[in-house]
């Protein structure tokens, strides 16, 4: 028996004749039967994906269109604002900006300064470019290679900017026998520029721990004779206080020398911007 389903044209032909043989009336074919699919030389592409104003039987009308490309564009502009206040630091002061990407180093501290066995605190360093590094005077060969550097960093730096632009700092990670008088005579045989720093062991692993500055005491032989293993890095410190970069061992006092000459330029250039914003908005008023 033929089936409807497989071939519904052949089955409601057949279902006529035979209806029209025995003089019965004629069946009514299912309305979607009637529905004929167009010869493949009558297909038309030319309107396809086009949505017309008559068509009712589409869930994406103009309006949700409409509302598609609208939210898509404010979240493209808030994208690139977003961007764009990342680049330029709109709405953040300069300090905000500065600090943008920079790990969060150093902070308040308060030691000695074996200069005059009196206590300075880091905001009184305020106003200069600072060079600081961690070590100890019974070091036998890599402090006093990595002193003679930034010995050799500042000239550079003073050779191109003028005296006093940058200080460096020694600042012992070895209190218990680096007293002023001791830290004094060792970093005589240095720069003469050069700052000693000692503390209590307290004051030592604050500024150390804000510095993530790494330190170990080594096995003792007696109660005076051990070895350090510590950090060896130079933190440059800018005039306002805050932590710009470091430098590791393997850097020569040259390249240390033109990443900061570098700073210095950008910073001097950021500060004569301002000065000349201010006097922009002074002479208008």
């Amino acid at each position: 028996m033929m089936n409807p389903k497989t071939d519904p044209e052949r089955y409601w032909k057949e279902e006529e004749l035979k209806a029209k043989a025995e003089g019965r009336p004629v069946p009514e074919r299912p309305p979607s039967s009637n529905l004929k699919p167009l010869p493949s030389n009558q297909w038309n592409f030319d309107d396809a994906g086009i949505i017309k104003e008559d068509d009712t039987n589409v869930n994406f009308t103009y309006k949700s269109a409409a509302l598609f490309v609208c939210v898509g564009s404010l979240v493209l502009l808030m994208v690139e604002f977003a961007d764009y206040q990342r680049k330029h630091g709109v709405g953040r002061s300069l300090a905000e900006v500065e600090e943008i990407g920079k790990p969060k180093l150093g902070g308040p501290w308060t030691l000695v300064d074996c200069r005059n066995g009196k206590p300075v605190a880091s905001e009184q360093l305020r106003g200069k470019y600072y060079l600081i590094y961690f070590g100890f005077t019974f070091c036998p060969d890599i402090c006093p290679q990595e002193l003679e550097k930034a010995g050799k960093t500042v000239d550079i730096i003073e050779k191109e900017f003028g005296a006093g632009t940058i200080v460096p700092i020694f600042v012992t990670v070895d209190p218990s026998r680096d007293t002023c008088a001791q830290t004094s005579l060792y970093l005589s045989e240095f720069d003469p520029r050069t700052i000693g720093l000692t503390g209590t062991h307290e004051q030592i692993k604050d500024i150390t721990r804000k510095f993530r500055v790494y330190y170990n005491q080594g096995i003792r032989t007696d109660s005076e004779d051990y070895l350090v293993d510590h950090s060896i890095i130079h933190y440059l410190m800018g005039p306002n206080g805050k932590f710009i970069d470091f430098y590791g061992k393997n850097m020569t006092a040259e390249e240390i020398a033109g990443k900061i000459g570098k700073e210095i330029y950008r910073y001097r250039k950021r500060r004569e911007e301002r000065r000349q914003s201010r006097g922009v908005e002074d002479n208008e008023k």
